[in-house]
């Protein structure tokens, strides 16, 4: 379950794992508390490292430095209580290069986050939380001891329900009402319910957190209002919607999109011309999303063959092709980890 790297990091930092006695699920404890004081910068890089990505870090108080992170795998989520003193990390450009697209969602329970990405600066206070890009150089600080819930989502995972990512990057949303308190409450009882160790159960919680925290983004009035004028928001919103509720129709298409939004069809493809990509190419990678979260459930009686036709893919050898471009897996070892997986239970 955990990265390889963990290996080096339990050298450094000490490592605990949990292991639930009724259900042996897992949970992973870093702590630098036994680290030898000199030490203890190197052995939180490495923590953080292999948590979430790499990165440089500069510890703000040279005294009396300690952190701990506890962590849960959900599916491709992982949730992490994340807790240390003062800290500036740095994530530069060569840091970003080569690597599958992640986004960081921080959510701050003392102390104040600074964060600087894509040339905007933020201050994110607890009761709100932000979102970072692996792929984009930023800086995240906080000068008093911090504790912050953070959840890592493959940025394909979230985009599949909101569209680009990287819009809703540095920039603070509420946590303290409405859906946005849904979703921090959300945290804490997917941690306390950590324990559900069927593989089937704990993804399937990783894909509705994602949908929870797609609509918590696309609710916020700046993001409609970032994007172009309301007009073109509404219809966007539209667009989106139908084409969600139909991804498994095989006439799909541009003149049928139009004709149920009410839109002409050239419209259409200005709407997502000015969004930097294609209708076609954003259903294509819908489809093969969802059809990655049907496999990765590794239900009894779901097959390759079934699911690419169900997700509209009519050529099996197409769908397999486009399936491993995306996501460096066939669909048939993502089918065959989620039945191991789930087998041992």
């Amino acid at each position: 379950m955990w990265h390889a790297r963990s290996l080096r990091v339990a050298r450094i930092a000490q490592l605990f794992v949990h292991v639930d006695e009724e259900s042996h699920s897992m949970s992973c404890v870093y702590t630098t508390k036994n680290a030898p004081s000199n030490e203890a910068g190197a052995a939180w890089r490495e923590v953080v490292a292999s948590i979430f990505f790499d990165m440089e870090l500069d510890l703000l108080h040279s005294e009396g430095f300690d952190g701990q992170a506890e962590c849960w795998d959900f599916g491709d989520l992982r949730l992490t209580r994340f807790e240390s003193s003062a800290v500036r990390y740095q994530r530069l450009r060569r840091h970003c290069d080569g690597n599958e697209p992640q986004i960081l969602v921080s959510v701050p329970l003392a102390s104040t986050i600074e964060f600087e990405q894509l040339g905007r600066q933020i201050r994110c206070e607890p009761g709100q939380f932000l979102l970072e890009h692996s792929n984009a150089p930023y800086e995240f600080r906080y000068g008093e001891r911090s504790d912050m819930w953070v959840l890592k989502v493959p940025e394909a995972m979230l985009q599949s329900r909101t569209g680009s990512a990287s819009r809703f990057c540095a920039m603070q949303f509420s946590a303290s009402e409405g859906v946005g308190k849904l979703f921090r409450d959300y945290l804490a009882l997917m941690a306390q319910h950590a324990a559900i160790a069927d593989p089937r159960f704990q993804a399937l919680m990783g894909m509705q957190f994602t949908d929870l925290l797609g609509a918590v983004l696309e609710a916020d009035p700046r993001v409609m209002q970032s994007s172009g004028s309301a007009v073109k928001s509404a219809h966007l919103a539209r667009i989106e919607h139908f084409v969600r509720q139909n991804l498994t129709d095989f006439e799909m298409s541009p003149e049928r999109v139009a004709t149920a939004c009410n839109i002409s069809v050239r419209y259409l493809h200005l709407l997502f011309k000015e969004s930097g990509r294609t209708l076609s190419s954003w259903v294509r990678e819908l489809r093969l999303q969802s059809a990655y979260e049907l496999l990765q459930r590794g239900a009894v009686g779901v097959s390759v063959a079934q699911t690419a036709y169900q997700m509209g893919f009519n050529d099996h050898a197409q769908f397999s092709n486009a399936f491993r471009k995306q996501f460096g897996r066939s669909p048939s070892d993502v089918l065959r980890e989620a039945r191991i997986a789930t087998s041992k239970f």
